[in-house]
């Protein structure tokens, strides 16, 4: 019995073995396709193989901007979860950037939380023909006198709950989630 137990043993960290061969491998291989495609990026760091600047943007994300942005310029590119990407921080690269996209030249790219939260065939989520029939039916409402109609009612209606909760004398200083949640309702359905 002692050999079986010594032979399954055996067995089990060979397979142990073979399977962190093979992550190391897949890791490896993907250092190397970030390196060949970083050649063609603007200046940025990948930081750590597979987590990038995750930890560095998390634990402080405005030092960590501020440190990319006086080391690496305007423009940089920077490496989060496996996942590259360029930073653009001033106005007129961001607006090229959306004509590009608008335009079919680039590609916007989301994380796939918010492509659910949004709709795979939403209008931020699509491009090319179907994106632009989708803005020239959205245009309208995001016009700026239709905003600045939108947002005199809705400060309408957050003065109205502001002073309401101000006004309660029944009720404990502390607002509650539900109180919240009524008034994103009345926001969006104002």
């Amino acid at each position: 019995s002692w050999g079986v137990n010594k032979y399954q043993s055996s067995n089990m960290s060979s397979t142990g073995a073979i399977f962190f061969a093979t992550v190391s491998l897949w890791l490896s291989k993907r250092e190397i396709e970030f390196m060949i495609v970083r050649r063609s990026l603007p200046p940025g760091d990948l930081g750590l193989p597979l987590l990038g600047h995750l930890i560095a943007f998390l634990t402080n994300p405005g030092n960590h901007s501020n440190y990319c942005l006086q080391n690496y310029g305007p423009v940089y590119s920077e490496k989060i979860l496996s996942n590259m990407g360029v930073i653009f921080t001033k106005e007129e690269d961001i607006r090229w950037v959306w004509n590009s996209e608008r335009k079919g030249k680039t590609v916007g790219c989301w994380m796939p939380a918010v492509i659910t939260l949004l709709g795979e065939r939403s209008c931020v989520n699509v491009s090319g023909k179907r994106h632009r029939s989708l803005r020239r039916i959205l245009e309208p409402a995001f016009a700026p006198e239709a905003l600045r109609d939108y947002f005199q009612i809705l400060d309408g209606v957050v003065q109205e709950a502001l002073s309401g909760w101000s006004s309660s004398k029944d009720k404990p200083v502390f607002i509650s989630s539900l109180e919240f949640k009524m008034l994103s309702m009345k926001l969006v359905f104002s």
